[in-house]
């Protein structure tokens, strides 16, 4: 082979191979300075909100939030219904579409509505999916609040601190027999049915209603003294005034 072909074939060789580290070093290059924006952090968010909801109160339970899905339940009387939405950020705000899970009249979407600047408050709209149910729809602005059990809150606190014996409740009317036994039950978060004793607890800070069934929460001395409570009220029903009042 003439010198001047083997020259001719050394520098094709060797152009072509700074082409391709070129080609690679650039492509390095590009993911190195990459710029990726932050993933919006929503985790805090979580927790339960409690407030007024027309002339009722609402609980509201966010209980996780994976992504762009948050989920949980809504707390109001009696009615304990599960609740999916898509949660956003909109100008600086944190949104939250959400639907209740049940096909009831009382059932609905939401609207929930976070303010940068104070995280610890929910605001927003529910309307009802049945329009012609005769239910309107409502505005609230409700605030983040712990539920914490505690054996020493309310009237008589001594339904949930020790095992009573008939001399302790012997001598009770039977309105305060009856606050005693609810006490025992709202210190454990129960959403009564009856609106009337709900409005009893409802300003108490210590009242968190967050579930309609507290069956499995009770301990054994309060297992024990609703059985005598429950009793004397009865009691009282039959004997009235006559039974050591």
């Amino acid at each position: 082979m003439k010198p001047y072909l083997v020259f001719c074939l050394i520098l094709t060789l060797v152009v072509g191979s700074c082409k391709n580290n070129t080609a690679v070093s650039s492509d390095k290059n590009t993911d190195n300075t990459a710029i990726k924006a932050p993933a919006i952090v929503f985790s805090d968010l979580t927790g339960t909100y409690f407030g007024d909801f027309g002339d009722n109160k609402i609980t509201v339970l966010i209980s996780a939030i994976t992504g762009d899905k948050a989920e949980g339940k809504t707390i109001t009387g009696s009615n304990e219904v599960p609740f999916e939405g898509i949660i956003k950020e909109e100008n600086g705000r944190v949104l939250v579409a959400a639907h209740e899970m049940s096909n009831a009249n009382s059932s609905g979407s939401f609207q929930f509505n976070f303010d940068p600047a104070n995280r610890e408050v929910l605001s927003g709209n529910w309307k009802p999916y049945k329009t012609d149910a005769g239910i309107a729809s409502k505005s609230f602005i409700l605030n983040k609040k712990k539920f914490t059990y505690r054996k020493d809150a309310g009237d008589y606190p001594q339904a949930s601190l020790k095992i009573l014996k008939e001399a302790d409740v012997n001598n009770l009317l039977k309105p305060e027999l009856v606050q005693m036994r609810n006490e025992i039950f709202a210190r454990h978060g129960y959403s009564f049915s009856d609106k009337d004793i709900r409005d009893q607890f409802a300003d108490k800070d210590w009242y968190l209603p967050n579930s309609t069934n507290v069956s499995n929460d009770l301990t054994l001395i309060e297992k024990k003294n609703l059985v005598l409570i429950k009793r004397f009220e009865n009691y009282a029903d039959q004997y009235g005034s006559d039974f050591g009042r």
